[in-house]
């Protein structure tokens, strides 16, 4: 069953940017909303009580029921703040970069990484428009491969092998951020991996209970740009 309509699903999906994941974090948060002025970046309903829900941010919620109980199964093998995993189910289902706004966020979400992207740039506003719109490309083009591999653990599909092409995949992908590690500057995260289906195989019973089409939106791997005050233009 569709909780949100066709129609609003797809809009969405098409107007997205990112999707937002943030703890305290006013001035960064302002810094987010004037270079997404013109774009639509997703609050999911459990962030809505922490912010004022305007331009660019529009509230965003599960296209499926039973992705909710794939958020239950989620809480359970990761043992996260369910913002969080929100967050990151929300951003595989609408085919959006997730967006970790704060050192807070960062601290608590990198950990679930299965790779890190540093970079030693000075960040220029010139920098941030093109890695942001590399991330972009990431899931977009990463996503019918990785929907399309989630499908393989209902069929039997060996889990080593699954993990080794997952990372694989993963491994050819930061290829794409080389430009990052050429500045001389403090070495830091600009953009962590998540995957979430890598963490769901340990609780596989689980997982394949749920029904598959509908599942396997949320098992992308998801790009999370860092964005804290070491990452941000200064001027």
């Amino acid at each position: 069953m569709m909780r949100l309509g066709i129609s609003e699903y797809l809009a969405l999906v098409k107007n997205l940017r990112g999707m937002v994941y943030f703890e305290d974090e006013e001035e960064l948060l302002n810094w987010v909303r004037n270079r997404f002025k013109y774009r639509n970046l997703g609050i999911p309903a459990s962030l809505k009580p922490f912010i004022k829900v305007k331009k660019p941010f529009v509230p965003v919620d599960y296209p499926f029921d039973s992705l909710l109980r794939l958020r239950d199964v989620a809480e359970k093998a990761l043992k996260a703040d369910l913002k969080f995993i929100d967050s990151l189910i929300l951003a595989s289902c609408f085919v959006s970069p997730l967006l970790l706004i704060g050192k807070e966020a960062v601290d608590k979400v990198v950990n679930y990484a299965v790779s890190v992207v540093n970079t030693r740039l000075d960040m220029r506003i010139q920098d941030w428009k093109l890695h942001l719109r590399i991330a972009d490309y990431s899931i977009l083009d990463l996503y019918a491969w990785c929907t399309s591999h989630s499908r393989k653990l209902w069929e039997g599909y060996d889990l080593g092998n699954f993990i080794d092409e997952r990372k694989e995949v993963i491994e050819k992908d930061e290829r794409r951020y080389w430009r990052l590690g050429r500045g001389r500057g403090k070495e830091r995260p600009f953009l962590a991996y998540l995957d979430l289906v890598q963490y769901l195989i340990n609780d596989l019973d689980g997982l394949l209970e749920l029904p598959k089409e509908e599942t396997v939106l949320a098992l992308a791997i998801v790009p999370a740009v860092v964005i804290t005050e070491e990452n941000v233009p200064k001027a």
